[in-house]
């Protein structure tokens, strides 16, 4: 009987210490909606204005955030009304209080008429977040590349971008956040497709 009791021993020793562990990594998760008033230039040949409206959740269990998102909205520029639809995923490891890191799929499509555009993305990237009144109030930072393009066709050579915003983090854990959004899709022959934005958010949880 020996044997058996060691066993256990053994596994209730275990099951103590990942119970254990677990209590020091708290696991979080957090939902937001949000507005961005979105201009596109690129897509057809005036500028497309409208508002794209989304929602993010994430959860976040140590360093360790896994985050996705999905916003679309109706453009407008004069002749046409493309509807722009987005979504991505992103796996973030924080490094330091202050600096995190991550890689994700991204995918955006422009549907114009009877055709659809659609542009994929695999990007790497880098969050920057501190402090700026008190406990309260906070600034973040948020630069992203990407290393692997897809779109159907072959032209697309890079996205670049990124983020820049203020948050209020009230005691119960929600926030509101406004910040300023740009990216730039390359393709070859040297065309731009360019997209900034002013995004106003408000969120439970981390």
């Amino acid at each position: 009987m020996t044997t058996p009791i060691r066993a256990l021993n053994g596994l209730l020793l275990v099951v103590s210490a990942g119970a254990s562990l677990a209590a020091q990594i708290p696991a979080q998760v957090g939902v937001q909606v949000d507005g961005t008033g979105t201009r596109v230039r690129g897509i057809s040949p005036t500028l497309a204005t409208g508002t794209v409206v989304g929602a993010r959740g994430s959860a976040t269990l140590g360093p360790v955030r896994l985050s996705v998102f999905y916003r679309e909205g109706r453009m407008h520029d004069g002749s046409t009304q493309p509807l722009l639809v987005e979504g991505g995923a992103a796996l973030d490891v924080r490094l330091m209080p202050w600096l995190s890191a991550g890689l994700g799929p991204v995918a955006r499509a422009y549907t114009l008429d009877s055709t659809t555009q659609r542009r994929v993305w695999l990007a790497g990237r880098v969050g920057f977040d501190a402090p700026l009144i008190g406990a309260s109030v906070r600034t973040d930072l948020q630069l992203w590349r990407s290393f692997v393009t897809s779109m159907g066709s072959a032209d697309l050579t890079h996205v670049g971008g990124g983020e820049v915003g203020i948050a209020y983090w009230a005691a119960t854990h929600w926030w509101i956040r406004l910040a300023t959004r740009f990216d730039d899709a390359v393709f070859s022959g040297r065309r731009h497709e360019r997209l900034t934005g002013l995004t106003l958010g408000a969120g439970i949880g981390r």
